[in-house]
């Protein structure tokens, strides 16, 4: 390898090691990720590249060829462990905090990264959100007596099946609250504070427990309202 090549590779291999022994996801930006990746693709290039000297060297035998060659293949499948091992750990990384809904600062990524950090990070949030909307229903499904439409709800293993109407509530919005995908999945929103807006009733449960709404009356199936302090 050459001067330039050699101090790359070092580079490499110690970006590698650093992300190994690190539980934390490493810098690793998008300029010096382009070098690694030139790298790698020069390093390949010249594998099966032939010098002048080689041209010119008829003396050389087939034997001495062979090594030299198997040299160039190890180093290329060096190189392409390291890179692909480096990507591996950072995307595992990544997931991980995805998971656990944990910001990354976006100079620790590369822009393919950072893509792809958005990508599962907004995946997570919305199957979180889901989770708690089932959690909310089920803190509603309590033995007390309770109306014959939430009692029919409640005991629905899949809850609302597509044709079956949805209660509605008519709320008060006391901050503001980003568009949020309704469960009739109809998006609604974005909203502000003072807002009047008709949603559906399990949304609103969600909203109120967050004190971000107060109910003012809720919607039956004939779209006649009551309070719900009646």
């Amino acid at each position: 390898m050459e001067l330039n090549n050699l101090n790359i590779f070092n580079k490499l291999k110690l970006t590698w090691q650093a992300e190994l022994n690190s539980e934390k996801l490493n810098r690793l930006d998008n300029k010096d990720f382009e070098v690694l990746i030139k790298f790698q693709k020069h390093i390949h290039a010249l594998e099966n590249k032939i010098s002048p000297d080689d041209e010119k060297s008829k003396e050389n035998t087939i034997s001495f060829d062979s090594l030299i060659q198997e040299i160039r293949t190890s180093s290329v499948a060096l190189v392409d462990f390291y890179i692909n091992d480096l990507l591996d750990l950072r995307q595992e990384k990544i997931i991980k905090s995805c998971k656990n809904l944990k910001i990354i600062d976006d100079e620790f990524l590369t822009k393919i990264e950072y893509d792809f950090y958005n990508n599962i990070i907004s995946a997570f949030k919305g199957y979180k959100k889901m989770r708690n909307m089932y959690s909310v229903i089920a803190d509603a499904c309590l033995p007390e007596p309770i109306k014959k439409q939430t009692q029919a709800f409640c005991q629905n293993p899949e809850f609302l099946k597509k044709g079956d109407s949805t209660e509605y509530s008519l709320i008060r919005v006391l901050r503001e609250i980003p568009s949020i995908v309704g469960f009739d999945m109809i998006t609604y929103g974005p909203f502000f504070k003072e807002d009047i807006a008709k949603i559906p009733k399990i949304n609103a449960i969600i909203l109120e427990k967050e004190n971000s709404v107060e109910f003012i009356e809720t919607m039956k199936e004939n779209n006649v309202f009551f309070s719900e302090n009646a």
